[in-house]
């Protein structure tokens, strides 16, 4: 979860701020009605009323959102601002937005819950021939040996005149977020994927990219990148060869160093899976040559070490789980959450029903509002007519 301090950086951040800026200017007019998704401390959300907004829906789960709801009083807007410190999937609006403004970006697009959110947020929220900022994002992928990057994943693995190299290979499949240097590039950037916000459907992306070697090179790693369109003419990058922004860039290190010689051929193949919420990335480096092609696959999902009980599937589907006095609670309290019983209302039934359980109201009303959290929609207010 993202501290103020982070926010702070986020809005610090220039080239990310004043694209967006610039975006909203041209999208927002007098009477607009805006969803900020992912508002964090409400910058976007106070421009936009600044633009003339009529109503901004800032939805945030992160506590910082207190920040856009007393900033929105300070500044005279706390009549137009409404902040909804809840999931945007279990949230309902009372009215379409005109325009909807997102950064649920991590170093790169593919992060968390970004894509899903974005696919729910558009369907929900926008209306058909409303405006998304950003509309699309390009990712980026280049070949680059860094040196320090490489010493990072090598060198802890011989301390002490031991050999450890058992933990250099998880290390070396793990993705790092990383400044680099241009001169670390060693190729042409290459890019491998779109994501078009205004259509995509599905948080998994897959492509590849190739390069033709004119010169012998040196090669330890993959660095990937994203340039963010934010409307026709608005973008901003995340390259090497640019200033540097709030994101980063991702390298995805190789298994082994790759010495290419000229008018020899390299191609990578590119994954991004979501796996229970989470990403999980592949990563499959080709160097072909005059004898052949070595391949190496990589994978974040090999840089932890496996647990050492390993169910089979069989195992799974023949286990017999025994129901708790926990489960049967939250079990009840959802066939009470109905849209009309109160959080207190539910609490108190569980207190009558499990004694044992919960110690106080406050255990109880705790309980049931974790359930409303994750298996209940919230309503914002309506506006007033």
């Amino acid at each position: 979860m993202y501290s103020v301090d982070a926010y702070g950086r986020m809005i610090a951040d220039a080239v990310r701020s004043e694209a967006y800026a610039e975006a909203m200017r041209r999208a927002i007019r007098p009477g607009s009605v805006v969803v900020d998704l992912g508002a964090g401390t409400g910058a976007f959300s106070l421009l936009a009323c600044q633009l003339g907004a009529a109503r901004v829906y800032a939805i945030e789960t992160n506590p910082a959102v207190a920040i856009a709801r007393e900033s929105a009083v300070a500044n005279g807007f706390g009549d137009r601002v409404v902040t909804l410190d809840r999931l945007s999937t279990a949230v309902e609006l009372p009215e379409q937005a005109d325009v909807l403004i997102s950064d649920l970006r991590g170093t790169l697009p593919l992060h968390e819950q970004h894509i899903p959110s974005i696919v729910d947020a558009r369907r929900r929220f926008l209306r058909q021939d409303g405006v998304q900022i950003p509309a699309s994002d390009d990712l980026w992928v280049a070949p680059v040996y860094d040196e320090g990057a490489h010493r990072e994943l090598t060198d802890p693995w011989s301390a002490f005149d031991l050999d450890m190299r058992a933990g250099q290979r998880y290390a070396v499949n793990a993705a790092q977020e990383r400044k680099v240097a241009p001169d670390d590039v060693v190729a042409e950037p290459r890019c491998w994927a779109t994501l078009d916000y205004r259509t995509i459907e599905v948080p998994n992306i897959a492509g590849s990219a190739e390069w033709h070697v004119e010169e012998p090179v040196a090669i330890n790693g993959m660095c990937l990148w994203f340039t963010a369109h934010l409307l026709d003419g608005i973008s901003y990058t995340t390259s090497p060869f640019d200033p540097v922004t709030v994101y980063g860039m991702m390298l995805l290190p190789l298994a082994e160093v790759v010495e290419a010689k000229a008018q020899e051929q390299l191609r990578v193949q590119l994954r991004a899976d979501m796996v229970a919420g989470s990403y999980v990335w592949t990563w499959i480096t080709e160097h072909r040559t005059q004898d052949g092609t070595h391949k190496m696959r990589q994978s974040t999902f090999l840089s932890t070490p496996a647990p050492f009980t390993m169910v089979s599937d069989d195992a799974i589907e023949s286990a017999r789980p025994q129901s708790t006095a926990r489960a049967r609670a939250a079990s009840l309290a959802l066939g009470l959450i109905d849209g009309e019983r109160t959080l207190g209302s539910v609490a108190h039934e569980l207190m009558h029903a499990f004694p044992a359980l919960f110690s106080s109201r406050l255990v109880a009303v705790r309980f049931v509002s974790d359930l409303a959290e994750s298996y209940s929609a919230w309503e914002a207010p309506r506006p007033p007519s």
